[in-house]
């Protein structure tokens, strides 16, 4: 899979999530985790970081490689933080 189709599957679940708790689409994410199956689709990922953080209005961007069973969204005072599996 090309990694634009990555990055669009990314931004494609943060607006499932976001709508599904009924939050609105430009609410700011305090932390986004996207758990990669490997490093080399962390590598990926990693040269469109600006672009994911961009578009998902996320402040903070980090790549866990450990096991995700479902993406998630938690509200912690106000705070969004997103969990997504690519």
């Amino acid at each position: 899979i090309e990694i634009i189709d990555k990055v669009l599957a990314i931004v494609a679940t943060i607006r499932k999530l976001k709508s599904e708790k009924q939050v609105s689409l430009k609410t700011n994410i305090k932390k986004l985790t996207i758990h990669t199956e490997n490093q080399v689709v962390t590598k990926q990922l990693e040269s469109q970081l600006e672009l994911i953080s961009g578009i998902t209005k996320s402040q903070s961007v980090v790549f866990d490689q450990s096991e995700l069973e479902l993406s998630v969204v938690s509200d912690e005072n106000g705070k969004l933080f997103v969990k997504v599996k690519i």
